[in-house]
């Protein structure tokens, strides 16, 4: 009987160098997780993140590396990063925070503002999360025509999710976000991370 064929890794591990080959996804994350606890079970206290060859990164999969890093760096581990060789990927990492966040002594925080995206923003406080929602709610508003329930329903979403961030998660790196509109199909794409505590811990008893 024929098995499955398996899909190749997208992340793999070498010594303590964290090689990212394929497309940083949701999968990606969960590679990723698993070299990172190989390297703390041989007792590595540097890690390096290598996005030389990755072919592709999305939001879904750099927001929860980049929060894990927060973690490893509370930890104590020092993590550093090796940009895209390919120049397109290496301008969207810079400009979309993610070099920063990740590394953030070495890579400035972009100030670049795109009329139909917002890079990836660290919030820790209710002062700075009220002004990133805000962004968010101008950049929907200027690149979609919505009916007024469901701006609502928007701004009530993302309001409540960084809301619990700061109320829930425990985590004094506070939480990322990164918004992005689709013109063209109508679509409106955002996430948020934190390295807290997680959902089930924070869930009363």
């Amino acid at each position: 009987m024929s098995s499955m064929p398996t899909k190749p890794r997208v992340v793999v591990r070498e010594d303590n160098n964290i090689r990212f080959v394929g497309s940083v996804n949701e999968r990606a994350h969960r590679e990723f997780m698993w070299c990172v606890h190989d390297c703390l079970k041989r007792g590595y206290q540097d890690m390096v993140l290598d996005f030389s060859k990755c072919q592709a990164a999305f939001p879904s999969g750099m927001l929860s590396i980049l929060s894990s890093a927060d973690t490893l760096r509370r930890d104590t581990i020092d993590i550093s990063i090796s940009l895209p060789e390919d120049t397109k990927l290496e301008r969207l990492f810079l400009n979309t925070n993610w070099a920063h966040l990740l590394e953030p002594e070495r890579f400035q925080k972009s100030d670049t503002v795109h009329d139909r995206h917002m890079a990836s923003q660290r919030f820790t406080d209710f002062e700075q999360q009220q002004a990133l929602v805000n962004m968010f709610m101008d950049i929907v508003m200027r690149n979609m025509i919505l009916d007024r329930r469901i701006i609502a329903g928007l701004e009530w979403s993302i309001n409540e999710i960084t809301d619990n961030v700061l109320n829930h998660a425990m985590c004094k790196e506070g939480g990322i976000i990164h918004v992005s509109t689709f013109r063209d199909s109508h679509k409106v794409a955002f996430g948020v991370s934190d390295s807290g505590r997680g959902i089930l811990v924070s869930r009363p008893i």
